[in-house]
């Protein structure tokens, strides 16, 4: 009898040990599962997330591109008034040169007309003198022009 105990004490334990281990089992598959759900929504968390930055830089994506085709819209602009103002200015430019040029020649030409004026009315003073000088004499020609 008592080997039928003892046989039967070790299934029993075979048995429980059997019965445990199966359970331990189940507990970890179930913790294993319990992990790879948290790993599922932390992804998904993730995924949620990425998503919403990318609206949000597609969003801002838009925002930049209409900002940059108002600024080479204001930028075209301005270059157009800029070239329309270095022409104007290349055409003012070239009239003040023509009128540097008109004024040097008038300038000359009034300083030529001035030395002229000059030397015909020394010229005349000079012939004036003279006449006196030869007609009245030396005394009268001093006395004359003081």
């Amino acid at each position: 009898m008592t080997r039928v105990r003892s046989s039967i004490c070790f299934n029993f334990r075979k048995c429980l040990h059997g019965f445990f281990s199966d359970q331990i089992l189940i507990l970890q598959a179930i913790q294993k599962q319990q992990l790879v759900m948290e790993r599922i929504h932390r992804l998904r968390q993730k995924a949620n997330d990425t998503a919403s930055q990318v609206e949000s830089l597609q969003a801002e994506l838009g925002r930049a591109k209409s900002s940059l085709e108002m600024a080479n819209a204001d930028n075209n602009r301005l270059l157009g008034q800029l070239e329309a103002a270095d022409q104007k200015q290349n055409e003012l430019q070239t009239e003040v040169d023509a009128l540097k040029k008109s004024k040097k020649r008038a300038c000359r030409a009034a300083n030529n007309a001035g030395f002229n004026e000059a030397e015909q009315s020394y010229k005349k003073q000079v012939f004036a003198t003279q006449d006196i000088y030869f007609k009245a004499g030396w005394k009268s020609a001093c006395e004359h022009l003081g």
